[in-house]
C-alpha cells in the first residue's frame, strides 16, 4: 500500500495537467477564416506558474507580422513545455507564441511588396 500510494498521487498530479491554446484575433481575422502562419517563438519564459515574467515574454507583433492589419496570436503550452515546466517544479514555466497572418492579408502585402519592386525599377 505504502508504494502504491506515492504513484497514484503521481498519476494524479500528471493527470490534473493540462495543454491549453488561445487565440486573439486582430483587425479583420476571424476564427474561420483561413491563415498561414507567419513567425513562431519557441519559448516565452515565465517564471512561478506564469506569475513573474522572464526575458522575450513582452513582444511587438508587428516585430512578427511585417505590420500587417490583420493577424492572429496564439500562446498555447504544449507536451515539451508542460514537460519542462514539470521538471523545474513549476518555478521555469515556458510558453509558446505563433503568429498567423489570414490569407486575405498575405495576398494583399504581396501585392504591396510586388508594386514597391516595379516602382524601384
Amino acid at each position: 500500500m505504502k508504494k502504491i500510494l506515492p504513484f497514484c498521487l503521481c498519476l494524479c498530479c500528471a493527470g490534473l495537467t493540462s495543454c491549453f491554446r488561445t487565440n486573439l484575433y486582430v483587425g479583420n481575422a476571424r476564427p474561420d477564416g483561413r491563415n498561414v502562419k507567419v513567425s513562431q517563438e519557441s519559448f516565452n519564459h515565465h517564471f512561478v506558474g506564469g506569475l513573474i515574467p522572464g526575458g522575450n515574454t513582452t513582444m511587438t507583433a508587428s516585430e512578427y507580422v511585417d505590420g500587417a492589419d490583420s493577424f492572429v496570436v496564439q500562446t498555447s503550452t504544449g507536451f515539451l513545455n508542460g514537460l519542462v515546466g514539470g521538471v523545474t517544479g513549476g518555478i521555469y514555466t515556458p510558453t509558446q507564441t505563433k503568429f498567423y497572418l489570414p490569407v486575405e492579408e498575405l495576398n494583399k502585402t504581396a501585392a504591396a511588396d510586388r508594386e514597391s519592386e516595379k516602382g524601384e525599377e
